[in-house]
C-alpha cells in the first residue's frame, strides 16, 4: 500500500496514510466532544455569567476573610502558648513533689 502511495503522482512524499488521517479524525471528534463537556460544565456552573464586577467582590470578599483568619490564627497562637506553659508548670510541680517524696523518704 505504501508503494501505491508512493507512486501516485497526486500525492506528496510527506502525505500522511488512510490511517494515520483517521485515527487524526478521531482524536479531533474527542477534543470536540471534551469542548462540549468542558462548555457545558462552564455554562451550568454559572461562570460563564461572571462580570468584572463580581470578580472584584469576590476578591474583597477575600481579603476581609483573610484579615479575620489572621486574627483567628492569633487567638490560636496564644491559646497554644498558654497550654504549654500550662502543661510545663504541672511537669515542674510534678518533678518538685516527686523530689520533695523522695527527700522524706530519705529521711525516715
Amino acid at each position: 500500500m505504501e508503494n501505491d502511495d508512493k507512486t501516485n503522482p497526486d500525492k506528496w512524499p510527506w502525505s500522511i496514510t488512510d490511517r494515520e488521517f483517521g485515527a487524526l479524525e478521531q482524536e479531533v471528534k474527542e477534543i470536540r466532544h471534551d469542548y462540549r463537556n468542558l462548555k457545558m460544565v462552564v455554562n451550568e456552573s454559572g461562570i460563564a455569567h461572571i462580570d468584572k464586577d463580581d470578580i472584584n467582590a469576590f476578591r474583597d470578599g477575600l481579603v476581609k476573610l483573610e484579615h479575620k483568619l489572621k486574627g483567628f490564627h492569633t487567638i490560636q497562637e496564644n491559646i497554644t502558648k498558654l497550654r504549654i506553659k500550662v502543661y510545663t508548670a504541672f511537669s515542674v510541680i510534678g518533678i518538685l513533689a516527686a523530689i520533695v517524696a523522695w527527700m522524706i523518704e530519705a529521711m525516715s
